[in-house]
């Protein structure tokens, strides 16, 4: 069999359709990352037409609630179209509040110890530990701040979370990290992506700092001294990976109706950050449930375009074979 691959980019404001023409007609609306899923689309042809996969299929990604009138307009044009859209925001979003976060997961060992009041936080808890307090909206590092135990009391917190520090962690190259996971929303389902990336703090590691360094030292985020590395490059990774397997594990029970409620044609991709003790048990600090897949080359043609390939393989075939995805 003979395949044509035509690459056909129309941008209509922040819309975005990828046009993936060959024994398969794979059409991709996205609003966000349009560069991302373009090349994620082209690297999951390849792999679907050696496998001499045949259809029409459609994918829609919307960075707030999917884009109906184009799925509406794929059906009226290509009635034979199976279709997937991204789960509306309403079924995820409680997976992004931090308020949420904690009221669903505040059990779980795998988070740390949260708290919504300070006059929650144990009386005997030393005055120099560290907490993490973030606004319920913040995304990304915006509306994080650090403070000693002896501090929080003079703070006004209101629509935030308190969430303890988890003791000594581990560190790379004497620097603080965060992992961060990519986890596919499918049919009721989980999926575990297995290539994920890190982050590294610009600043080396030292508990006695004084409060000015105290946000800079603990807070990860992207900045022109963050270092990206992929994961797996990690000391003892293996020992890491299989506690956030288990981690996932929390997440889907304790998250069971949400997935109940993501259906056959829907899709969700979630961002995990995970943070690591010395003795490399992981907690989950926060999940993203409309990830940035804006990231230096190198992690994202690693990370996030692989794991988009392997979304739609999921999709088309309905299967992880030949995938970096793993059911949980």
């Amino acid at each position: 069999m003979k395949y044509n691959i035509i690459i056909k980019i129309v941008i209509l404001i922040i819309m975005t359709t990828i046009n993936l023409l060959s024994g398969l007609n794979i059409m991709i609306y996205t609003n966000k990352n349009s560069g991302v899923f373009q090349k994620a689309g082209k690297f999951a042809l390849d792999d679907l037409k050696s496998q001499n996969i045949e259809g029409i299929y459609g994918i829609v990604y919307d960075d707030y609630n999917p884009n109906m009138s184009i799925v509406n307009e794929w059906k009226r044009i290509y009635p034979y179209m199976k279709i997937f859209y991204v789960a509306t925001r309403g079924k995820t979003l409680t997976m992004d509040s931090k308020i949420s976060f904690y009221r669903r997961m505040n059990q779980s060992t795998y988070t740390p110890d949260t708290y919504l009041n300070y006059n929650d936080i144990p009386k005997d808890t030393s005055m120099t530990d560290f907490f993490f307090v973030k606004t319920d909206g913040g995304s990304g590092a915006n509306g994080v701040n650090v403070y000693k135990y002896m501090d929080l009391s003079t703070l006004k917190i209101q629509n935030s979370v308190i969430q303890k520090d988890i003791g000594i962690p581990d560190l790379y190259n004497n620097k603080r990290y965060k992992i961060r996971v990519h986890a596919i929303l499918h049919d009721k389902n989980i999926y575990y992506f297995k290539k994920n990336w890190a982050t590294i703090s610009g600043i080396d590691y030292n508990p006695l700092t004084d409060n000015q360094d105290l946000r800079n030292m603990n807070v990860i985020h992207q900045t022109a001294t963050t270092l990206f590395i992929i994961a797996n490059t990690i000391p003892d990774y293996d020992q890491i990976e299989q506690n956030i397997l288990h981690a996932l594990n929390d997440v889907k029970y304790y998250y069971s109706l949400e997935l109940t409620n993501i259906n056959a044609n829907e899709f969700g991709i979630l961002g995990i950050d995970f943070v690591v003790d010395k003795d490399k048990n992981v907690y989950i600090i926060e999940i993203n449930h409309r990830s940035n897949y804006s990231h230096p080359i190198a992690i994202t043609d690693k990370t996030d375009i692989p794991c988009i390939r392997d979304l739609i393989k999921l999709l088309v075939t309905n299967s992880i074979d030949n995938t970096l995805l793993q059911k949980i």
